[in-house]
């Protein structure tokens, strides 16, 4: 998998009928081709929703299952889940800036008048991801912050961040988008503040 996907949503939720075993990249689902199409991005996970994975794209669809870019990493037992997402932005691989996390641990360290050094907890825990995206046309800027605005309600909606790892990341914008553009080329680069809501899963 090249780039990055935000998607958020779930769409034609479906509960699976077999196994589906590690390394496999298709499964069997009667009538998929009345609830799918190819190129929806396809989420599974098991019943209680945990070993969320990314499948990739449909590749194929028929009356009686689908095939799927990314080979599943962990099997999944009947009964497990599968989805499309309702949005997706997805980048190219070149346009990703590094990511850089930041932990937090909602301990502030004070001092008293009598100049006692203390520790208090102010808040809990928490990760920040500074990201973004570098060399982007005005288009594909323009694309990215209206995505933003309709898809995210302007920042007001989490969504999910799937690196080209395969790694899951529910997330939501702890600030507001940032473009900037370069004197020369007209290129834009888009910074993006992350607060990381739970690692491995799906909004």
């Amino acid at each position: 998998m090249a780039g990055w996907i935000l998607a958020r949503g779930r769409q034609a939720e479906q509960t699976l009928p077999e196994v589906i075993p590690a390394g496999a990249n298709t499964l069997t689902l009667p009538e998929a081709d009345q609830i799918f199409s190819v190129g929806d991005l396809l989420f599974v996970s098991e019943a209680d929703e945990a070993g969320t994975e990314f499948l990739g794209a449909a590749v194929s669809v028929s009356a009686e299952g689908l095939g799927f870019a990314l080979a599943a990493r962990a099997s999944k037992n009947v009964g497990a889940r599968l989805w499309r997402a309702e949005a997706s932005f997805q980048t190219h691989a070149e346009e990703a800036l590094p990511l850089k996390a930041t932990t937090s641990t909602g301990v502030a360290v004070e001092r008293s008048l009598g100049g006692r050094v203390y520790a208090v907890r102010v808040a809990e825990p928490a990760t920040t991801i500074d990201w973004g995206f570098e060399e982007l046309t005005p288009e594909r800027a323009r694309a990215l912050g209206d995505w933003i605005a309709a898809e995210l309600e302007g920042g007001a909606l989490a969504f999910t961040l799937i690196g080209p790892d395969r790694r899951l990341r529910a997330v939501r914008l702890a600030e507001g988008l940032v473009t900037e553009t370069r004197a020369r080329g007209g290129r834009h680069s888009a910074r993006l503040r992350l607060l990381v809501e739970g690692e491995g899963i799906y909004l």
